[in-house]
């Protein structure tokens, strides 16, 4: 960098920077250094190569948080890089980290002052794909989900989402912070009112239920079948 050498020159195949390499690979010192030579905290909005050979469109803030660097995710935040950029397939920075059950990167990304704007969500998401209650932990007590919200495209509150995927740890987290035990919705197909309970009780005795009602609700989230490193599959 002495020499002149250009922090955001694209390299020879133009799908990344030096930026999304050393972020990609968790290089914190070298991400920091090549911030301070004038990299673009976005990367351009060039396309993230990875180590696998895939290509797909990524920030630099994209593939940190997808690669699980911490450490990066927080020198790129300082820089200023924005939240609200998408991977190509529209999953933010935030929505990688739930998905990949990333409780580091999760609170980094809902501490940062200005937060993500795309947070009604993930308490489905993390309900419906983590393996942990670590993160939905992590979102109530950031204040910014609600708890009878089960996200913009579904009206399964997260309460009923735990109970139909029988997260018993999920369900007593939820009532521990109050979530409403007896709240309904109508099912506009079988034109009855169902609780957390009915969700719960239907799923242990019919898997079928379960399994059909859960493609139905979770569909709406784009969520079925679950998965993960979306930034790179």
């Amino acid at each position: 960098m002495d020499h002149g050498a250009d922090a955001n020159r694209l390299t020879a195949d133009r799908h990344s920077t030096p930026l999304h390499i050393a972020a990609e690979r968790g290089f914190t010192t070298i991400v920091a250094e090549l911030l301070d030579a004038g990299a673009d905290a976005d990367g351009l909005l060039a396309g993230a190569r990875t180590t696998d050979s895939i290509v797909a469109a990524a920030t630099p803030l994209v593939v940190a948080v997808n690669n699980g660097h911490v450490s990066c995710v927080a020198e790129l935040l300082k820089a200023g890089a924005d939240q609200a950029i998408s991977d190509v397939r529209g999953k933010s920075p935030v929505h990688l980290a739930v998905l990949n059950d990333d409780v580091a990167c999760v609170r980094l990304l809902l501490d940062q002052s200005s937060g993500p704007g795309d947070v009604a969500d993930l308490l489905g998401l993390s309900i419906v794909n983590g393996e942990s209650c670590d993160v939905i932990e992590v979102l109530i007590k950031s204040g910014q989900c609600n708890i009878e919200d089960g996200g913009t495209r579904s009206p399964t509150r997260p309460l009923m989402l735990a109970a139909l995927k029988g997260r018993s740890d999920v369900v007593d987290l939820l009532l521990d912070s109050g979530a409403e035990v007896d709240a309904g919705l109508m099912d506009e197909r079988d034109l009855q009112r169902l609780t957390a309970l009915q969700f719960a009780v239907s799923a242990a005795v019919d898997p079928h239920y379960k399994a059909d009602y859960c493609r139905r609700c979770v569909s709406l989230l784009g969520l079925w079948p679950s998965h993960r490193n979306a930034a790179t599959s």
